[in-house]
């Protein structure tokens, strides 16, 4: 899968790694992934590094990511964004 998810315990935050093609079903794989890491790691913060990634989704795959998490309710949660 062109992506990692990873906690970083210095800074207490989830990255997540996006490289080359990215298909909207592996969009969503990476998010329940980082989903998942941040409750295991007990934060809500997220660094989505997308700066090596070539494209493979659309706008409205990722806008239909961003109404999952709003649907979520997730308390104090924050994420920045890197893009090429």
């Amino acid at each position: 899968m062109p992506c990692s998810v990873q906690h970083d315990a210095e800074i207490h935050i989830v990255e997540i790694r996006f490289n080359g093609q990215l298909m909207p079903q592996e969009l969503q794989t990476a998010l329940e992934q980082s989903l998942a890491s941040g409750q295991d790691h007990n934060t809500y913060r997220y660094l989505a590094d997308g700066s090596e990634l070539q494209g493979g989704h659309s706008i409205v795959d990722l806008y239909n990511r961003v109404d999952m998490l709003a649907a979520l309710r997730l308390p104090r949660f924050r994420e920045a964004v890197l893009i090429p």
